[in-house]
């Protein structure tokens, strides 16, 4: 299935996949993290499709070879202690809105979301159901950024929804 390896963080596995929509080669990792260290920086302001990650870690839940969040396809409900890392470039230091695009079913709660960048806590954003998994609604925090690149990531508080993309501004 692919050629293991070894790096800092453990055992990963290069897998290739035959579905075209996603086009690169997927590193899965056995302690349950998707990687795509091919994906570019994002240069902000703009915004960022769900499955634009460096990183996803889903604690094992997805199998290794599993494309789970994926660009411009389906989005999967996100769940309590996953995490999603964003590789960023600021054209500008200073404050700047991080918008969400999320669905939460009503039987779900709604949902809760940390952002940390560089490694280090920023805010929490807490939302309501939006009205079923088809119903988006946008939910904003200001964040400081640096300028230049840095990572931002988003941690699941309170799982039970889904995430369509990121504006920043």
């Amino acid at each position: 299935m692919g050629d293991p390896e070894t790096d800092e963080q453990g055992p990963v596995t290069r897998v290739r996949t035959d579905r075209a929509e996603h086009g690169h080669e997927w590193h899965g990792r056995r302690d349950g993290a998707h990687e795509q260290p091919e994906m570019r920086r994002h240069e902000l302001p703009g915004t960022i499709p769900v499955g634009a990650y460096r990183i996803y870690h889903h604690d094992g839940r997805w199998r290794y070879d599993d494309a789970p969040l994926a660009t411009g396809g389906d989005t999967d409900l996100l769940v309590t202690d996953e995490w999603l890392t964003y590789a960023v470039d600021a054209r500008e230091a200073g404050p700047h809105d991080v918008t969400l695009r999320v669905a939460a079913a009503d039987g779900f709660g709604g949902g809760g979301v940390g952002i940390a960048v560089d490694g280090k806590p920023r805010t929490r954003i807490r939302f309501d159901p939006t009205g079923g998994w088809d119903r988006w609604g946008e939910v904003t925090a200001r964040v400081d950024l640096s300028r230049g690149a840095q990572t931002i990531r988003l941690v699941v508080l309170e799982g039970g929804w889904k995430l369509d993309r990121i504006r920043v501004t």
